[in-house]
């Protein structure tokens, strides 16, 4: 086991070995890397973490926080606080406790924001880890931008997570998502729910958003297909939808019954009140297909639930829903509303699931073609999971806050001369010349 002594030399020498002072925190968990996984337990237990969140629309930026500040919790016991512009989201998914409001003075914007916009609700003791998780894609990351509401975020103890595949050649320290140089995505274990008891007959599960272009083309795309697929299954069949795609029902009514008709001449549809309407009404005796608007929206361990039961064929949007689907259901043939800022991300899923139909929006919410296709994602789960990639990065960063902890004056001191340098010149002078060696 490596003296204390030998680590300091270590983070010395590897500070020597940087080229580029906006680098510099590399030498610091470096030193502590190992390629392998260990029982990290109680490495964190005396360090502070403080995870800022700005969501930008829709729980997935919540979610995406909620896991890290898990893992976070769960592998090191450390003690995690999230600030956020959304504690009610948080509240929502379960999440009560080490939460505090970021607040804007423009109280009517409180989506997508930059940290200078903001300041805290409340004071909270000084933190020894800033995680930024994530940074939206409209964003790139700005340590400066970090000290508007964090005055001592440093390079040395500030972090940004990016969303999945971030477009852009912008430096991560942990740069999601899937391909080159990527470090994975969230995955969870989800605890086993019984079924909805609302949802006795066979379902498939929509979960789109109305405000990405062309929403309904993909929505109807996808129910053409599972028509065409479960009819002669499932004389009842449901779909569980959103109820802010509700519309859809009655404004592309034509289009949903020539869609639909031939498959089920019955369309029936139950409102978020329980109400009851036929959309189209031929034989009860025929076979029937309702529109669940009843079910939505749920939390996070529910939504695994609707997910795991449903048929083979779900139709998601967002990293955080792709993300759970294939934590909870590796087997599911999963279909993707690309937004046009994730086209990146659904090229990349793509290429590694294998899903030849992700590659184009055209054909990536389901198509008629794909009937057939029957995925096996588990795999692609096993090579592209976070705690595979990232972890042993993660722990060497726990475990240099746990030795500064332990050796606080001395490595303030080095911080120090760090902060003030413009350049590794500027600061390998100071070194040599205050003897730090």
């Amino acid at each position: 086991m490596r003296t204390d002594i030998e680590l300091y030399s270590k983070i010395i020498k590897n500070i020597s070995t940087i080229k580029n002072i906006e680098d510099i925190q590399d030498a610091f968990w470096a030193s502590f890397y190992e390629n392998k996984h260990i029982p990290n337990n109680n490495l964190g237990s005396k360090i502070k973490i403080l995870l800022l969140n700005t969501p930008c629309n829709g729980f997935g930026d919540i979610v995406f926080a909620m896991k890290i500040a898990d893992y976070l919790e769960e592998w090191y016991n450390a003690k995690v606080t999230i600030a956020s512009t959304s504690i009610e989201s948080f509240n929502k998914l379960g999440r009560t406790k080490n939460l505090v409001s970021l607040v804007s003075k423009n109280k009517n914007a409180q989506q997508c924001r930059r940290f200078k916009l903001l300041k805290l609700e409340k004071n909270i003791p000084e933190q020894d880890i800033i995680f930024v998780a994530p940074m939206q894609s409209d964003y790139d990351p700005s340590l400066v931008d970090v000290r508007y509401l964090i005055p001592y975020a440093t390079k040395m103890n500030t972090f940004f997570f990016s969303e999945y595949n971030h477009d852009g050649n912008t430096f991560f320290e942990f740069d999601t998502g899937v391909g080159k140089d990527k470090c994975g995505m969230l995955f969870t274990k989800p605890s086993k729910v019984k079924r909805n008891p609302k949802l006795k007959n066979p379902y498939a599960l929509i979960y789109i958003a109305e405000s990405v272009d062309n929403s309904d083309t993909c929505f109807f795309s996808f129910i053409e297909m599972v028509c065409a697929k479960y009819h002669k299954q499932h004389k009842k069949f449901d779909i569980v939808i959103p109820t802010s795609i509700e519309y859809f029902l009655s404004e592309y009514e034509n289009k949903l019954i020539k869609k639909v008709e031939k498959y089920y001449p019955n369309i029936k549809c139950i409102s978020k009140n329980n109400e009851e309407y036929y959309i189209l009404e031929d034989d009860s005796n025929k076979n029937t297909l309702t529109f669940r608007l009843d079910i939505l929206p749920v939390s996070n361990k529910e939504m695994f639930s609707i997910m795991d039961y449903s048929v083979k064929d779900i139709l998601l949007t967002g990293d955080q829903s792709i993300t759970d689907a294939l934590s909870c259901c590796g087997t599911k043939n999963i279909f993707y509303q690309i937004a046009p800022w994730k086209i990146t991300f659904g090229h990349e899923l793509a290429k590694y699931l294998p899903n030849k139909y992700l590659k184009s929006v055209k054909t990536s919410c389901g198509t008629i073609k794909a009937i057939r296709y029957n995925s096996d994602y588990r795999n692609f789960i096993k090579k592209w999971d976070f705690k595979v990639l990232a972890k042993p990065k993660l722990d060497a960063i726990i475990k240099f806050f746990k030795f500064r902890h332990e050796h606080k004056t001395m490595i303030m001191e080095l911080e120090d001369v760090i902060t003030s340098s413009r350049n590794m010149e500027s600061l390998m002078n100071k070194i040599s010349y205050t003897q730090i060696f």
